[in-house]
């Protein structure tokens, strides 16, 4: 028996319709960039355990998702903890708790997994209010949990490029 929350409520698409996506569903062929080698290093949730993070960068349409919640999947059936949301589903959360004053026991009930998937961190702009809620729950995390994020644009590169592959040219 493993643990993997998922909203599904939040996840656009393909995504909804089937949970847990398996990590072996990927289409490497899609995107060359994305190397098996790297991502068969994924589940094995030694790195969890270790509190490193991982953060998959690239742009929209490239399977970031996908492998976030694959691996998410796999940390699971490791026997760990998981949860997966889109970003700015728990910072409208947080800032819910906040207001019913239950911010504290949010934010606590997000500190007790073993590896927190946030998706689509890239498409949220957040407010300064919203900056110091999702803050919080990095720090909660910092020192004895990993944090992954799935962002839409860079901001730190890391050894898989997950950019689309040019479209193969074609004669007429």
């Amino acid at each position: 028996m493993f643990s993997l929350v998922i909203d599904a409520s939040s996840v656009i698409g393909s995504y909804t319709e089937r949970f847990p996506i398996p990590l072996e569903d990927f289409d490497f062929t899609e995107n060359p960039n994305v190397t098996p080698e790297l991502v068969g290093t994924l589940p094995d949730p030694a790195w969890v355990r270790a509190g490193q993070p991982i953060c998959l960068i690239g742009d929209s349409g490239t399977g970031k998702s996908h492998l976030l919640i694959g691996i998410g999947t796999a940390v699971a059936e490791a026997g760990l903890k998981v949860r997966y949301t889109i970003t700015v589903n728990l910072v409208n959360e947080l800032a819910e708790a906040a207001d019913e004053k239950e911010l504290g026991r949010t934010i606590a009930r997000y500190g007790r997994v073993d590896l927190l998937c946030l998706d689509d961190f890239g498409y949220l702009d957040l407010d300064k209010a919203g900056a110091k809620l999702l803050f919080q729950i990095f720090t909660e995390r910092e020192e004895r949990r990993v944090n992954r994020h799935c962002v839409e644009r860079p901001v730190l590169r890391v050894e898989a490029d997950f950019r689309r592959p040019p479209a193969p040219h074609r004669d007429r």
